[in-house]
């Protein structure tokens, strides 16, 4: 997901400047257990998921020829279950022709906003996940209807990829506020987005 791999030794390679040797040969940077964690193969990760019980999630970032999307795909149907699969991307023309391929796959677009793509999503019947902000109560309903699935990010910080996490940027106005911080001013703000959030959705 990331371009750089962190490892253990704090060394930090880009992932498309290194081979497969390179980024298996130490174990990553893990600050949450004492098990060393290591890159694996997507077949490994498809043994994981299979062995779990698991939805896999399976990732298209950038423009994906039509063969590595069937290399991908064929590989998934012999390890796992393609019912069990879940592609997402930004790129909505990856997930036609992925479903074009393997129509039985589950297809998920990420957005920010409610653009034509969203709506095209609607039509093709391809689930979409998507920051709040850039989201409304009548559009998720039209996706319900139709037994689609909208996956919504809540939280005021929601993704590192995204300018400033997603946060607004008026709160840099203020430089004495600690943004992502127990700072009481952006705790006031994060209270009023739920207290304008809630009431919406639930």
């Amino acid at each position: 997901h990331n371009d750089e791999a962190v490892f253990e030794d704090g060394t930090e390679p880009l992932i498309a400047d290194a081979t497969y040797e390179e980024l298996t040969a130490k174990p990553l940077k893990n600050e949450f257990t004492d098990t060393k964690l290591y890159v694996c193969t997507f077949e490994r990760y498809l043994e994981i998921c299979r062995d779990g019980n698991m939805v896999c999630f399976i990732e298209f970032k950038g423009h994906f020829p039509d063969e590595k999307i069937d290399e991908a795909f064929r590989m998934a149907e012999e390890v796992y279950d393609l019912k069990m699969c879940s592609l997402q991307s930004f790129d909505l023309d990856n997930l036609i022709r992925a479903h074009k391929a393997f129509p039985e796959l589950q297809i998920m677009l990420t957005c920010g906003e409610p653009d034509e793509d969203v709506y095209k999503c609607l039509e093709l019947g391809f689930d979409i996940d998507m920051a709040h902000s850039g989201i409304y109560k009548k559009l998720v309903d039209r996706f319900h209807e139709k037994g689609l699935k909208v996956l919504l990010r809540p939280s005021p910080y929601i993704c590192s990829e995204w300018d400033l996490g997603g946060l607004p940027s008026r709160l840099l106005k203020d430089r004495e506020m600690a943004i992502r911080s127990s700072d009481s001013k952006y705790l006031k703000e994060v209270k009023e987005y739920y207290d304008r959030l809630i009431p919406e959705f639930l």
